[in-house]
């Protein structure tokens, strides 16, 4: 029986001090491992537990409320990529555009894109650490399917300098206020390995935020996804913290990994999109970590807004307002089963009550 107590059927007897010290000693043994016994049955019941039933450990996190979702319509096929707030306009960038930055204009119920800047003669990308076989495939996927960049995200600091992350190239270009395009040196594929991430091709960096004192954070993708926090000093930029982030306290679908879409900031706390999961996630600037997150899941799967054949999750960006959270979804120009197009959507969710507030 598990923590019995000991019983002394009769008074310990008179014994000489080396006879006492033995039977003391004996009765601590006897103690000792009862104690133990019930430690170790105790940890075995409790692994059992753990092992058995991970499911019943998963949090269902609460539903965001959509307030618009609206079509994304362009004059030719679009795969929006990235969401910013900068210079008092909403703007995006496309997979399939290597060479604009387009403006999202919102109407009653559609949302029109409108070239915002225009990318002349973009210089070549630093070296990034890939290996050579690795940008062979590169290469034959720019003539197959006509880009060179694969601008995944982009952000806007204090000064309205605007930021595109290639995920092709592993890398971070600056456009300034005259809209000139440079490359910033940053060896994000040293550090990234050393995490396991970048493992898997097409799977490198996929969001970008600007935090605050010439700092942002990226995301990198999946298998392992992670965050990289990289900051400027002395005017060069070195990434200085890099986290692989395998967990999540939401349950995913087998078929699918764990993965970041894109990146936002506000007041202290990273927004990280978990496309894979459906879920918007509050984590600490510090250490990266799981706060709180929220799913829309519900509307990206309603039968209004879902797009047939969708293998996986279709967001891949997020920004905010004062009141209004903005997602942004790729379709990979598969057909949304309402109405049978293949736009784009935009969702805008209402901020919950809680978005900034750990307590509430």
């Amino acid at each position: 029986m598990i923590n019995s107590p000991i019983r002394f059927n009769r008074p310990i007897p008179l014994l000489g001090l080396r006879s006492r010290l033995l039977y003391c000693q004996r009765l601590y043994f006897k103690l000792t491992s009862s104690l133990l016994i019930s430690s170790l049955l105790t940890s075995a019941l409790l692994t059992s537990v753990l092992l058995i039933s991970p499911p019943a450990l998963a949090i269902d996190p609460p539903s965001l409320t959509l307030v618009r979702a609206l079509q994304i319509n362009y004059e030719s096929k679009t795969q929006p990529s990235g969401l910013t707030f900068c210079r008092g306009k909403l703007l995006t960038v496309s997979d399939k555009h290597d060479s604009v930055i387009f403006e999202i204009k919102l109407k009653s119920k559609t949302a029109q894109l409108i070239p915002y800047i225009e990318l002349n003669a973009i210089p070549n990308a630093p070296n990034n650490g890939l290996s050579t076989s690795v940008k062979a495939r590169q290469a034959l996927d720019e003539q197959v399917f006509g880009r060179k960049h694969d601008w995944e995200g982009i952000s806007c600091d204090a000064e309205n300098n605007l930021y595109l992350l290639s995920e092709a190239h592993v890398a971070v270009a600056k456009i300034n206020a005259k809209n000139q395009l440079s490359w910033l040196s940053i060896d994000f594929h040293t550090p990234g390995s050393a995490e396991s991430l970048f493992t898997v091709y097409n799977g490198y960096l996929e969001g970008i935020t600007w935090t605050h004192d010439n700092r942002f954070v990226v995301a990198a993708e999946r298998q392992e996804r992670g965050l990289m926090s990289v900051h400027k000093k002395n005017s060069q930029w070195k990434v200085d913290q890099t986290t692989a982030i395998p967990s999540s306290t939401l349950e995913i679908a087998q078929q699918r990994s764990k993965d970041f879409a894109g990146i936002d900031f506000e007041k202290n706390w990273l927004f990280t999109l978990e496309r894979n999961l459906f879920a918007i996630c509050r984590r600490s600037l510090k250490d990266f970590s799981e706060q709180f997150c929220w799913s829309y899941k519900d509307s990206e799967l309603d039968n209004q807004y879902r797009y047939l054949d969708a293998e996986f999750g279709t967001a891949e960006g997020i920004a905010h307002d004062k009141g209004y959270i903005y997602v942004i979804l790729d379709n990979n120009e598969k057909l949304r089963a309402s109405n049978h197009t293949d736009a784009p959507l935009l969702f805008i969710f209402k901020k919950p009550n809680n978005w900034l507030h750990p307590r509430l």
